[in-house]
């Protein structure tokens, strides 16, 4: 199991994200950065043409409110086909308020209107023009074009606003492996991060990815850092069962419109790029938030919980999968995370989840910034099982219930 998100020519010198993060401090101790632009919980300043800006959560209390019941819901558990779901793997909401959802059990696209009525369905299972492999993956541009992932190799299928297919992306150098993150600007350019091929080393190295630019036609056109993901390794050398570190932070990348935003659960901070010719840094948005010290029962917690996990399993099962992931020897993060989820609307506005020890069992905490990286409110939701889309006054999510009946559903959203 790997972590992750829940991430145009060369650039002239290579952008690495410790370096980067590192200039920027050394920016503000050199003095090199304006005058503060606001007192207060939000303060923002001018470093060398980046704007940084600063936000203190404990003095900033604006809520969103989700309401209770959500305004469409799609799925069921008996019924026509069309309206009992499987394996749900992405979902978008169109400008006149159809839903697309990726159905990965019947390899289709699903389109409903906006009161949740079934219309049609595009794709299948197969290899000609316009079938799937496996879809699993959608985003949404201008005109209501659907970018749709399929693997493997990966690749995206392109659907026009009627649902027909339009042709298909395949980016070269191929990817026999699905990106950690995959993103559409609204130009057509994809924005991957991939995985950087790896000897396995004895201990827990630390995993590289490579953040890449496509062309429309699926070219590699530029690469724009290598970001640091996640160690990994083996608790028994030899064992050939890999695990990350208990609390261990990774690599956060999203890209929507003509932005790229990224981050690393370790940090509280977010790197935001506009993608013109160069990704300049154009904003750095940090937040102070509360204390992420790990105790003894939250250790405790997190390992009853995988333990319940295998409950029922067989001992060889239990030896096998079970054993190395409570182990002594399994390495524990320093710190919480930070974060462990990053959403980027269509609004501007960009979302991060805050991350949750174990002992934590409430909803979801959400908190938005602006697109000018300012504190916009908090958002507490229930704990669906993904968070597939959020907009300017809705979130879909795929929820699922006690006997495992999937349902995607759409939820407005207030703000202040």
């Amino acid at each position: 199991m790997r972590g992750g998100s829940c991430y145009n020519s060369r650039m002239a010198t290579s952008l690495r994200w410790r370096a980067l993060a590192a200039s920027l401090v050394v920016g503000a101790l050199c003095g090199c950065a304006a005058e503060g632009a606001g007192i207060g919980a939000i303060t923002v300043r001018d470093s060398s043409g980046v704007a940084i800006v600063e936000n203190d959560l404990a003095r900033l209390n604006a809520q969103c409110r989700m309401d209770a019941a959500p305004t469409l819901s799609i799925g069921v558990e008996e019924g026509s086909e069309e309206y009992v779901l499987g394996s749900v793997a992405g979902a978008v909401r169109l400008s006149d308020g159809r839903i697309v959802l990726a159905n990965r059990g019947t390899s289709q696209l699903r389109y409903y209107d906006s009161t949740g009525r079934f219309i049609r369905s595009s794709g299948r299972k197969g290899e000609g023009p316009g079938e799937f492999r496996e879809p699993f993956y959608l985003h949404l541009l201008p005109g209501d074009t659907v970018y749709a992932g399929d693997f493997s190799p990966f690749r995206f299928l392109v659907f026009g606003p009627d649902g027909e297919w339009v042709r298909t992306v395949m980016p070269n150098p191929i990817q026999p492996n699905t990106p950690v993150a995959m993103n559409v600007l609204d130009d057509g350019r994809l924005v991957l991060s991939v995985e950087k091929p790896t000897s396995r080393e004895p201990g827990f190295p630390m995993e590289m990815i490579t953040l890449q630019v496509q062309g429309v036609d699926g070219v590699l056109l530029d690469t724009i850092a290598e970001l640091p993901n996640g160690r990994y390794g083996e608790v028994e050398p030899g064992s050939r069962f890999f695990v990350f570190p208990l609390f261990e932070s990774f690599s956060q990348v999203v890209a929507s419109g003509s932005r790229i935003v990224i981050g690393h659960g370790s940090t509280n901070e977010l790197r935001q790029h506009s993608a013109a010719p160069g990704y300049p840094l154009e904003r750095v948005v940090r937040w102070k938030s509360g204390s992420r010290d790990i105790t003894a029962a939250d250790l405790a917690a997190e390992k009853a919980r995988i333990a319940k996990r295998y409950e029922n399993s067989n001992e060889r099962n239990r030896t096998l999968y079970l054993t190395p992931q409570i182990s002594d020897k399994r390495p524990v993060a320093e710190r919480f995370p930070a974060f462990n989820g990053l959403l980027l609307g269509r609004d501007g506005r960009t979302w991060i989840r805050e991350y949750q020890p174990p002992v934590d069992t409430s909803g979801r905490r959400w908190v938005a910034f602006t697109a000018e990286g300012r504190f916009d409110c908090r958002l507490q939701t229930p704990r669906f099982r993904e968070f597939l889309e959020v907009g300017k006054d809705h979130m879909l999510v795929l929820d699922e219930d006690s006997l495992g009946v999937e349902r995607v559903k759409l939820f407005t959203i207030t703000h202040p």
